[in-house]
């Protein structure tokens, strides 16, 4: 969610504050924070909050809510739905399939830009700025303390 949140913004996170428990864990082997959440501050301004559940009953499913002065846009299970005004009463909806790519479908642009020595569609510094965010993220829930992204 991280990297999709940088690509779709265009944005630089500056700070992040999170937290974390270990309710529904509490009792088992797994030794993370099985709930966390994140409010992440961009240089713009622009205010975002990625949380991740895992102790929940629920399908694998990356909601996603954008929101915005011109539309406002709702990943869902079944359908995205998008709102363009205040006054609509019910959203378009959008039914792709989700999540509308597999998880190989990068992989052969990775590989021809290895080969031709071209930039792939994922960059390298995409990749470290995605990578210093959620080393913010963790950094912010094991301290509890707001922490300076630091891009690597």
């Amino acid at each position: 969610m991280v990297d999709l949140l940088l690509w779709l913004t265009g944005d630089t996170v500056k700070e992040v504050l999170g937290r974390g428990n270990r309710i529904a864990a509490r009792d088992t082997a797994f030794g993370e924070n099985d709930f966390t959440s994140h409010l992440l501050v961009c240089a713009t301004g622009l205010i975002a909050r990625i949380s991740a559940n895992f102790g929940c009953v629920h399908p694998h499913h990356h909601n996603l809510a954008v929101y915005g002065t011109g539309g406002t846009f709702l990943n869902r299970a079944d359908a995205g739905l998008l709102f363009r005004s205040r006054d609509q009463k019910e959203p378009e909806l959008l039914a792709l399939p989700y999540p509308g790519y597999e998880k190989g479908d990068l992989i052969p642009d990775f590989l021809d830009a290895i080969i031709a020595d071209t930039q792939p569609e994922v960059t390298a510094e995409d990749i470290f700025a995605a990578l210093s965010v959620c080393f913010a993220m963790e950094k912010a829930v094991r301290s509890g303390q707001p922490v300076q992204v630091t891009y690597l």
